[in-house]
């Protein structure tokens, strides 16, 4: 899943958001969906600190990366949505293939409410609509 399929799922409701305890982990970058401003083909996007894309790039592959505070992320399935700072270690990581340790501190889940709605649907029949009065009588 994409950062827009993603927001699209939690605009819609069929997804919500759930605190859970923090816990460090390691993660592939690959897996992480990363915040929708993020372009680390923009030469921009490396400069945003102050820093050049070799800093991070060494900041990662030495390990120092490793000691700083990790990026939080919450996981949804089988990844991991970025929710605070972290996008240059995470870009870097990415491009050096080297795994990442994250903070996650939420988990994004499939909401009840909208799933079973999506069942209703899915078991009603075509043509098997109420007529206007077992409408008015349901709502009664």
């Amino acid at each position: 899943m994409n950062r827009e399929q993603f927001e699209q799922k939690r605009r819609s409701g069929e997804i919500k958001w759930e605190h859970c305890p923090e816990n460090e982990a390691v993660v592939n970058p690959h897996d992480i969906i990363e915040d929708k401003e993020w372009n680390a083909n923009d030469p921009k996007f490396w400069n945003h600190h102050g820093r050049t894309k070799e800093e991070y790039m060494d900041f990662v592959q030495s390990g120092r990366a490793d000691e700083a505070a990790p990026p939080e992320v919450s996981r949804c399935s089988d990844q991991y949505v970025l929710e605070k700072d972290g996008n240059h270690r995470i870009a870097a990581s990415k491009e050096l293939n080297r795994p990442i340790k994250v903070n996650v501190t939420g988990k994004y889940i499939e909401n009840k409410q909208s799933q079973d709605a999506d069942n209703s649907r899915a078991n009603e029949k075509p043509g098997n609509e109420p007529d206007e009065s077992e409408e008015i009588e349901q709502e009664m």
